[in-house]
């Protein structure tokens, strides 16, 4: 099967922007070099758990919020399972917010991973 794009779809697929996933060991380290959390979860479940000084800015929020986030700063992003941040991610780096996404979410990383016998 051959699909075809016009060359002005092509560029803007080109622009845009690759989002930057990271493991949780990888999450840590930026951490300590001064990196935030930034849980995008809706408010309930943030109350319910949450990362270490996460601030919480749900993703139907984010468009409207966005000017609280600075450029000079670097981002994590989280949820649950990975899907909700990296749709928030892709939306700050085109901005051109530093951000990266925690891949698996909370889920990935707060399961514990089992060994085989």
């Amino acid at each position: 099967v051959l699909l075809r794009l016009y060359k002005d779809d092509f560029l803007e697929l080109l622009s845009q922007p690759v989002l930057n996933w990271v493991d949780g060991k990888a999450a840590a380290e930026l951490i300590k070099k001064g990196a935030k959390w930034l849980d995008v979860r809706y408010g309930i479940e943030f109350q319910q758990s949450r990362l270490p000084n996460a601030i919480n800015m749900p993703l139907h929020e984010l468009r409207e919020r966005m000017d609280e986030l600075s450029k000079n700063e670097h981002y994590i992003c989280y949820c649950n399972s990975g899907r909700r941040s990296s749709a928030a991610a892709y939306t700050m780096a085109k901005e051109g917010i530093k951000v990266s996404v925690l891949h698996g979410g909370l889920y990935e990383l707060l399961t514990p991973v089992r060994k085989a016998s």
